[in-house]
């Protein structure tokens, strides 16, 4: 993303700013239209799962940093269907605890390894989910499971290389990663844990967000309050 400014400005800034605005603003007017995602456990949203008690569910923190080109409409939607994914194919719930925001200097845009770990390093709540611009690896999406030991472990990124169609898909895919605290994936290319999102048979291009029973049945617990949803 063309020239950056040293290693040594680009970082000692960063540390300045986040020193001065972390935790940053948490969901308030400016992102009043996010307000929605925290219902997300609610039956009444899908209808699919009408015992389910509301504030159950794999709970996790959305991070948004605010100047990476990310509108409301496009997070609400990617964790909604993420939501519908689970729903539909385990019947397990998702809720998102809080909705934390932060700005980022425009030349923090493209993250490299050090710069998440000053991202996240003030940041207690996990499992989270960072939807961030880009970082310097070029994935669409990706993931540091709770059990590595690293100041990254349980957080997920979601950039905006990540194609919409995919967005909820690959959101799911992650999340599964770390709920399962399990980085492997699925030779089916249908199943959600396959290692790339969509693929194309004879007649048209699908998206992956099946799950096995079996692994549903382990989502299930870790999703789940003493295995009950």
């Amino acid at each position: 993303m063309g020239n950056k400014r040293s290693d040594w400005s680009r970082r000692t800034r960063l540390v300045a700013l986040l020193s001065l605005c972390w935790l940053p603003r948490v969901q308030g007017a400016d992102l009043a239209d996010l307000a929605a995602v925290t219902q997300l456990s609610r039956p009444a949203i899908y209808g699919e799962t009408a015992n389910m008690p509301a504030g159950r569910g794999f709970d996790f923190t959305v991070v948004v940093v605010r100047n990476a080109g990310w509108q409301p409409d496009e997070i609400e939607a990617a964790i909604r269907e993420t939501a519908a994914i689970f729903l539909r194919r385990c019947g397990l719930p998702i809720s998102v605890d809080r909705v934390l925001t932060v700005d980022l200097p425009d030349d923090y845009q493209e993250l490299d390894e050090a710069e998440e770990e000053r991202l996240v390093g003030g940041l207690t709540e996990r499992p989270a989910v960072l939807f961030v611009n880009a970082t310097t690896e070029n994935h669409n999406a990706y993931s540091y499971l709770e059990s590595w030991p690293i100041s990254r472990a349980g957080t997920i990124w979601i950039t905006r290389d990540a194609p919409t169609v995919c967005r909820g898909p690959l959101l799911a895919h992650e999340i599964s990663h770390v709920a399962l605290d399990d980085p492997g994936h699925s030779d089916d290319l249908d199943n959600l844990m396959s290692h790339r999102c969509g693929h194309s048979n004879l007649t048209n291009q699908r998206i992956n967000t099946e799950l096995s029973e079996r692994q549903c049945a382990r989502l299930k617990r870790r999703f789940c309050v003493d295995g009950a949803c």
